[in-house]
């Protein structure tokens, strides 16, 4: 059950800390953020031993547009933060000799707050004792609105929508208690869907879909109660594929075959629970073996070969015990 009752004030530390994300930059300043993809969410997963392999996937998944749940929320919280700071700060004795925010619509609705930066609306809706209360909506310094959505007992609770400085969408989902609930979707500038993925009590459950810019399928999987799960595949821009392979509880397990840009085959390997285990082959771009050898729980064992790209061998090549060469 979620304890209602600090409303904005009872969020994690973790999301405050967040709040020097670019996603808040944004939501706050109007200022274009750089993208970020709901795999942030979690640490990226262990068991990658190549930096081939590793790092590819990384790169594949660094610049989905979604807006982090956790990072929208951090920045509505930023927004009233300010507002309520704004209206203290202006505070003025109402005809009755009560303290009102500046900007109160009429002394007949004292609860509601309305910050008004530079001449420009920034933020508007109703404060109640737990919080921020009802409808809320803010506004980019430009005047361009920059979120909508509801407060229930000082949570962000029911749909919400974010838009960049432009007035173009670029998130929107469903929020119970301050949590994502339901399917959340993100698009690129140009319009174009960059990211659909569910959630549930803020943990990604169920599909989920990248696209680059001009709509080609860029990531493809599953979660299961936040955790990657089953089959996940990637793309490059251009359409070839770049890896496949499958997760359980969050770690690779079973065949990973990554290829390079040009369709060359680029890395084959096998993983139980996340370690690589058994047969380890890659191949530079140009089809030259690269290494090849045996993984046992995670570590090289036996003989490896190693080879540079014009198919001299590498001075690593030799016997490994427990992952540590023992002899050439």
């Amino acid at each position: 059950m979620v304890d209602r009752r600090n409303g904005l004030q009872g969020l994690p530390l973790v999301t405050v800390v967040l709040l020097a994300s670019g996603m808040v930059l944004w939501a706050v300043t109007g200022r274009e953020a750089p993208e970020v993809n709901a795999a942030d969410i979690r640490a990226h997963l262990p068991g990658a031993p190549s930096p081939a392999l590793a790092g590819a996937e990384v790169e594949a998944t660094r610049s989905a547009p979604l807006g982090r749940p956790e990072d929208l929320i951090a920045a509505l919280s930023a927004q009233l933060a300010t507002a309520r700071r704004r209206a203290a700060a202006e505070a003025q004795p109402s005809e009755g000799g009560a303290v009102q925010p500046a900007g109160t619509a009429s002394p007949q609705d004292p609860r509601k707050l309305v910050w008004v930066d530079r001449g420009v609306v920034r933020a508007e809706g109703l404060l109640g004792e737990r919080g921020p209360e009802g409808a809320w909506s803010f506004w980019h310094p430009n005047g361009r609105r920059a979120a909508q959505g509801a407060f229930v007992e000082g949570l962000p609770d029911g749909p919400w929508t974010w838009w960049d400085d432009r007035g173009r969408i670029r998130s929107s989902g469903t929020l119970a208690a301050g949590l994502a609930q339901g399917t959340w979707r993100s698009w690129h500038p140009t319009g174009v869907l960059g990211l659909e993925t569910s959630f549930v009590d803020g943990a990604e459950h169920g599909p989920l879909v990248e696209f680059w810019p001009d709509g080609t399928p860029r990531r493809r999987g599953r979660h299961e109660q936040g955790e990657r799960s089953e089959l996940w595949v990637t793309w490059y821009a251009d359409g070839a594929k770049r890896s496949e392979g499958a997760y359980r509880n969050g770690l690779r397990q079973g065949d990973w075959v990554q290829w390079h840009e040009n369709g060359m085959e680029m890395q084959r390997a096998h993983f139980e629970r996340g370690r690589p285990d058994g047969p380890w082959n890659e191949w530079y771009s140009n089809g030259q073996v690269r290494e090849d050898g045996i993984y046992e729980n995670g570590q090289r064992e036996g003989w490896w070969h190693f080879y540079h790209f014009d198919g001299t061998v590498d001075r690593r090549t030799g016997t490994y015990t427990n992952g540590r060469k023992v002899r050439n």
